[in-house]
C-alpha cells in the first residue's frame, strides 16, 4: 500500500476532492521592449528567420520584458550581423544607456548557434536590468514510451527552451527523477542522480553526464526513491523503505559522487508514507510530503542532530489550502517552496513563501501540472502538464502564471531539474 502511495502521489493524478480555492491574481512586471533585426547575406533567409525565432523566445519569455511594436518603449533591443558575427545595440531611454556587446561567430547552424542568441539574452537582462538570465542554462528531464507493451523512460538533457535534448541514459528500463549533481565553484555540472529499475527494484544511481552510465550511489537494501543533492554538495536525501515504512533518509555525500558512512533515517510516521524531499539552500532544512495526517501535504523541518531521536521530529505543515498537495521544490533563494496541489478538481502549481508564511496559486486552466523545479535564478519555474496521458515540460515565471510549452514529440516528459550554477 505505500509503494501504491508513491505511485499516486508522484506518477498519477491524485482523486480531486471538494475544496474551492480563489487564486491569488499574478503581478506582471514585464517592460515593453522594442524588437529589431538586421542582417547582411551572409546567411540564408530561413537560417536568419529560425534565429530570430530563438532570440523573440528568449525576449518574451525572461520574465522581464515583452516585445511591442509600441514605438515609445523604455527599452529597445537592436539585434544586427556583420561579418559572420551576431551583436546587440542594448538601449535604456529611460538612463539614455546605449550598449553594443556581442560579436559571437555564428555557423549558420540552428542548433548551434542559438547558444550564442542565448548568450545576447543573459547580456540584456544583466546590462538593462542588472538581473542573471537563464537562457544559457539547460535541464534534465525524462522521456517515457512504450516499447511493446513494456514501459520505457529514458533521462533526457535540453537547452532551457527544450531545444536541442540529448538523450543521456540508454537502460531500456524505467529512469526516474533525475537530479543534477552541484558543480565546484565556476565549474558546469558533469553528473546526476537518477532512480533506475534496471534490476526490477528502484535504486539510486549515479551517472556522468557524457555518457549516462550509472553505478549505483548505495548499497542499502530496499526501495530507493527521489534523491536530491543539496546545494552544498554535502548530503542526498531521498525515501527507503528499509524499515518497512517509506521514510525520509539523508547521505553524506562529497562533491566527487561518494557516498560516506551510512545514511541515516531522519523522519518516520507510523501511519505515514513520505515522499520528495527537497533541501533548503543552506542544507539546515527540508521540505518533503507525507501522509502521515490523512492526504498527503507538504512539510518541512530542521535535519535532526545525528544523536536525535526521529519520532521526536515535529516537523511543519506548509500546504494548508488544500488536502493534496505534492513534490515540494525550495527555491535557491530559500524564499519560496513551489508544489502541486489539488485544487477545485485539477492539480495546480503553488508557492508558499517563507517569509509571509502564505500560499498563493500560480498557474490555472486544464491539465494536471506537476513537479515544479525553480531555475538558479529562484524566478522561472518548469513542470510538466499531463492532459489524457500526453505529459509535457513548461516553463514559466512567477508574475506570468500558466507557462509555455517546451517539449514536444513522442512521449511523456516528465521530472525537470534545472541545471545549477555555482558562483
Amino acid at each position: 500500500m505505500r509503494l501504491l502511495f508513491l505511485f499516486l502521489v508522484f506518477f498519477a493524478p491524485l482523486i480531486a476532492d471538494d475544496d474551492i480555492v480563489v487564486p491569488l491574481a499574478t503581478q506582471s512586471r514585464l517592460v515593453p521592449l522594442k524588437y529589431s533585426f538586421t542582417a547582411t547575406n551572409a546567411f540564408d533567409k530561413s537560417f536568419v528567420e529560425s534565429l530570430q525565432k530563438v532570440l523573440k523566445f528568449d525576449l518574451n519569455n525572461n520574465g522581464l520584458t515583452q516585445i511591442s511594436s509600441q514605438e515609445s518603449c523604455p527599452y529597445a533591443a537592436q539585434f544586427y550581423i556583420s561579418d559572420g558575427k551576431l551583436f546587440v545595440r542594448a538601449l535604456d531611454h529611460k538612463k539614455k544607456l546605449k550598449t553594443t556587446i556581442g560579436g559571437l561567430p555564428l555557423t549558420g547552424e540552428l542548433n548551434k548557434d542559438r547558444r550564442q542568441a542565448h548568450k545576447l539574452n543573459d547580456a540584456i537582462c544583466k546590462i538593462l536590468f542588472d538581473e542573471e538570465g537563464i537562457a544559457t542554462c539547460r535541464f534534465l528531464y525524462t522521456v517515457k514510451n512504450k516499447v511493446g507493451i513494456k514501459p520505457v523512460a529514458e533521462v533526457f538533457e535540453a537547452d532551457y527552451d527544450g531545444a536541442n535534448p540529448v538523450q543521456v541514459t540508454h537502460e531500456d528500463t524505467l529512469c526516474v527523477t533525475p537530479a543534477y549533481v552541484p558543480p565546484k565553484k565556476g565549474y558546469a555540472p558533469d553528473s546526476f542522480l537518477y532512480v533506475s529499475y534496471r534490476n526490477g527494484q528502484p535504486k539510486i544511481y549515479i551517472a556522468s553526464l557524457k555518457n549516462g552510465e550509472g553505478e549505483k550511489l548505495l548499497s542499502l537494501r530496499g526501495n530507493q526513491f527521489m534523491p536530491v543533492v543539496s546545494h552544498l554538495c554535502d548530503h542526498v536525501a531521498f525515501i527507503c523503505d528499509i524499515a518497512g515504512n517509506a521514510d525520509l533518509f539523508v547521505q553524506p555525500f562529497d562533491a566527487s559522487g561518494q557516498a560516506l558512512g551510512k545514511p541515516r533515517q531522519i523522519f518516520t510516521a507510523i501511519r505515514g508514507t513520505q515522499a520528495s524531499p527537497s533541501f533548503s539552500p543552506n542544507g539546515k532544512k527540508v521540505a518533503f510530503v507525507s501522509n502521515k495526517d490523512g492526504a498527503p501535504r507538504v512539510y518541512q523541518m530542521d535535519i535532526p542532530a545525528s544523536d536525535a531521536d526521529v519520532k521526536d521530529v515535529k516537523p511543519k505543515l506548509v500546504s494548508k489550502h488544500n488536502k493534496e498537495s505534492t513534490s515540494p521544490c525550495w527555491s535557491p533563494d530559500g524564499s519560496k517552496i513551489a508544489f502541486s496541489s489539488m485544487t477545485a478538481g485539477t492539480r495546480q502549481i503553488w508557492i508558499y513563501d517563507c517569509e509571509t508564511q502564505e500560499e498563493f496559486q500560480l498557474t490555472t486552466g486544464p491539465g494536471h501540472k506537476e513537479n515544479p523545479a525553480w531555475a538558479p535564478n529562484s524566478f522561472h519555474l518548469m513542470y510538466n502538464s499531463a492532459n489524457n496521458e500526453k505529459a509535457e515540460i513548461f516553463l514559466t515565471h512567477i508574475y506570468q502564471g500558466d507557462g509555455v510549452k517546451i517539449t514536444n514529440g513522442p512521449g511523456e516528459k516528465r521530472f525537470a531539474s534545472w541545471q545549477p550554477i555555482v558562483k
